[in-house]
């Protein structure tokens, strides 16, 4: 039986055998008991209510384009426009950390969901994007939020700009996440593409693959692929390189002469003598599986600033 309609029944009893014997006398204490369970089932259906937020959604905007929205437990949040990413481990602007949370108030209604952007660094909040959201099933809400300036929508309107449809995706998003980082740990022959740095940054030796990997946003449709740069970073001296690593990938479509996307990536420090550290960068921008074969992408790779190489992206999956 649903724990909530359990909950009902037994209210309901109770208030029927408590009707039959009060007196007149306790009337103000039966009132105050029905509006103390009313408000403790209203908190409840509170926590559940925001409990159902969690997941991955996606979905399509007023404009028909294709948007996908991540919730975790821990209140992160990663939203996917386009070839636009907000959130996520790489979730930078001008070579600052920043960290994507999401927000929810059930006590309001409509339902507040605010998407909220902190620099990781102070963890100080630097942007508030203010939004609604109702529940139009268990697996489907409308979601409008507001993009362009500080106020919040007080209504829905499914025509209206900032109104997005999600539907929920069922695969436990924990799978999308293991796979990144087994993706980062993944002992990768990288055969004779090595170089060393030592004019830049003393005793680190990379060595890199290229190639498309599956997007971890569409993992379980099976239908894109995303060019990418597995890099491993080894300190070959005798002392720790410490100080900022920043790699930067523009990634670029030859055919066309076009950006696909710029990604970033801060390498943490200290790297100690002898040891090795392999990641992995991968562009926001996809290609279906049909079609990954006949691309012709390039990569440059920056390094604190510096083009360090121009690669090209192997047509060759690399998971």
């Amino acid at each position: 039986m649903n724990q909530n309609f359990k909950q009902a029944a037994d209210i309901k009893c109770s208030v029927k055998m408590e009707s039959e014997t009060i007196s007149k006398n306790g009337v103000s204490r039966f009132l105050k008991s029905i509006i103390l369970i009313i408000a403790v089932l209203s908190l409840q259906n509170c926590s559940n209510s925001n409990e159902k937020h969690i997941g991955e959604w996606k979905g399509k905007n007023s404009e028909g384009e294709i948007i996908s929205l991540i919730l975790d437990k821990t209140n992160n949040a990663t939203f996917v426009y386009g070839n636009e990413v907000m959130g996520g481990d790489n979730f930078a602007i001008d070579g600052i950390k920043l960290i994507l949370k999401y927000e929810v108030d059930c006590s309001k209604s409509p339902i507040w969901l605010d998407l909220v952007i902190y620099e990781q660094e102070k963890n100080e909040e630097i942007g508030r994007f203010k939004g609604i959201v109702r529940f139009i099933t268990d697996t489907k809400i409308e979601y409008r939020v507001n993009f362009d300036d500080d106020n919040r929508y007080e209504n829905f309107d499914s025509e209206a700009e900032g109104t997005i449809i999600f539907e929920k995706i069922h695969e436990d998003n924990k799978r999308a996440n293991g796979w990144l980082d087994a993706l980062k740990n993944r002992k990768f022959s990288f055969g004779n593409r090595k170089s060393s740095m030592e004019k830049d940054i003393k005793g680190l030796d990379i060595e890199y693959r290229t190639g498309f990997t599956t997007d971890p946003l569409w993992r379980y449709r099976g239908v894109y692929l995303s060019p990418a740069v597995i890099m491993k970073l080894t300190n070959t001296s005798d002392k720790p390189i410490s100080g900022e690593i920043i790699i930067k990938c523009v990634f670029i479509d030859n055919k066309k002469q076009e950006e696909l996307s710029i990604e970033v990536e801060h390498f943490d420090t200290p790297l100690q003598p002898g040891l090795s550290r392999q990641f992995s960068i991968e562009s926001m921008f996809r290609v279906y599986i049909s079609e990954f074969s006949s691309t012709d992408i390039s990569c440059q790779i920056y390094i604190n600033g510096q083009l360090w190489k121009a690669v090209k992206i192997e047509n060759e999956r690399l998971d």
